[in-house]
């Protein structure tokens, strides 16, 4: 429940932690996702029949718990902690956040300023949020992008133009729900041939905000 010295704060500062002036694996690691992360074929504890011979000859049956193999299914998980992440699909590739950290810094070339950053369900889901290049003159509103990945597989790598509303405490949900625009690279090995439509989006995000000023 937010109480209403929550209410007091910048939206991002409900959901995650501050970075401003870090470095981005001090911010990552400040936001608690400067993590690695595994997968692995995803098996499950079951009841199985077995029957076998007791001291008077008679054949019984009994229970016995197996480790089956669900198919075509992986979990991920913290390589620090071990804890599971979510179930994926066979063909999932991990974006690792030193990967994701790298799109942040070439963004970071072009002018983009992250302000924060977090997670969610023990870091299944992180995100870094920062002002674009262009000051919009509504002090009510601003131009930012936002960064998003996940390892349980409810989204892609996802960076998004949004106008952030700052005393908007459902913060996540918003920048989504008002995104101007979006860049969705899918967890599979080909997402990183696609890596420069990143400074792409940081490109028309930027117009788009001289426009909506305009």
């Amino acid at each position: 429940m937010l109480t209403l010295e929550d209410r007091r704060k910048p939206a991002w500062q409900t959901v995650g932690q501050e970075i401003k002036h870090l470095s981005l694996n001090d911010a990552a690691t400040k936001a608690g996702f400067n993590f690695e992360v595994g997968k692995k074929p995803l098996v499950c504890l079951v009841d199985a029949s077995s029957f076998t011979v007791n001291q008077h000859l008679e054949t019984e049956e009994v229970i016995v718990q197996d480790l089956r193999r669900v198919p075509d299914k992986h979990v991920t998980f913290r390589l620090d902690t071990g804890d599971p992440l979510g179930v994926v699909g066979e063909r999932y590739n991990v974006i690792q956040t030193s990967e994701t950290l790298t799109v942040a810094g070439a963004l970071m070339g072009e002018g983009w300023q992250p302000q924060f950053a977090g997670e969610r369900s023990n870091g299944a889901v992180t995100f870094m949020y920062g002002t674009l290049p262009h000051h919009i003159k509504n002090d009510e509103i601003e131009a930012g992008m936002l960064l998003i990945n996940s390892f349980d597989g409810s989204t892609g790598f996802l960076v998004v133009n949004t106008m952030m509303r700052l005393e908007c405490t459902n913060a996540l949900r918003l920048a989504l729900a008002n995104a101007k625009g979006r860049f969705s690279f899918r967890h599979t090995g080909e997402w990183r041939t696609r890596l420069g439509e990143a400074s792409s989006a940081l490109k028309v995000a930027t117009q788009y905000a001289k426009g909506f000023d305009d």
